[in-house]
């Protein structure tokens, strides 16, 4: 994450506890607004406007980016191997498309991974930099964007997506630690541990990933749960 910004970022602190609030405020606004309406092209409306932002946020991000620390500083900071950095784009497409396969991964990396993101920001720059919007608006809008999905269009994880996600988080896992390798990078935090206070990184390195691991499926179950019965009428 880009420094040197006038303002350090606060954990907890009233721009961190506005946006906390905002994360849960936007969605609900959002769900409201297509319930409400029962308007299909509204609806319509709403999903590619929110996916519009998102992606209009992120390919900004890159162009700050390459501009503040140039090409070699890019590839290793920048590119969406992060799982928050492929889950914005698998949510965004799910509200284009209705996607059943890119809904359930951002479903589950959205709300398990993102959540964890915006509670223990890995963040040094605070309000008003321009870093500290675009970290919130691309992880707040993925889990507006992903309980869009869920509660307004009714989208639903379907039965063995937990497995699935669970084996597909893992190749990524595998995949960015060889991108790790050849970029010296530190893409999902593989290479050495972010400095942010986290339940995730209570252990040294290698051990903690393998703790976040289990902690992650553990995630993808509860987050399955409320669901649960219902697929199991279905079957």
């Amino acid at each position: 994450m880009i420094c040197g910004a006038a303002t350090t970022f606060q954990q907890f602190g009233p721009p961190h506890a506005v946006a906390i609030f905002l994360t849960a405020a936007l969605p609900a606004g959002l769900i409201l607004g297509v319930r409400k309406a029962d308007s299909p092209p509204l609806s319509k409306a709403i999903c590619y406007s929110l996916a519009a932002i998102l992606l209009a946020n992120e390919l900004l991000h890159y162009a700050f980016g390459f501009r503040s620390v140039g090409w070699r500083g890019f590839l290793r900071d920048f590119l969406p191997l992060h799982i928050c950095g492929l889950a914005m784009y698998l949510a965004a497409f799910s509200l284009i498309t209705r996607r059943q396969w890119a809904y359930e991964i951002a479903y589950f990396w959205g709300l398990a991974g993102t959540i964890q993101a915006i509670l223990t920001p890995d963040l040094q720059v605070g309000f008003p930099q321009y870093w500290f919007f675009q970290y919130f608006i691309r992880h707040s809008g993925i889990v507006a964007a992903v309980l869009l999905a869920t509660i307004g269009l009714k989208m639903r994880p379907r039965p063995g997506s937990v497995l699935r996600v669970f084996i597909i988080t893992n190749v990524w896992l595998v995949l960015v630690a060889g991108a790790n390798w050849a970029l010296d990078a530190n893409y999902m935090y593989l290479t050495h541990r972010p400095n942010v206070p986290s339940p995730l990184v209570i252990l040294p390195w290698p051990w903690y990933i393998v703790l976040a691991n289990a902690l992650v499926l553990v995630a993808f179950a509860l987050l399955y749960w409320p669901f649960l019965a219902r697929n199991r009428r279905a079957a």
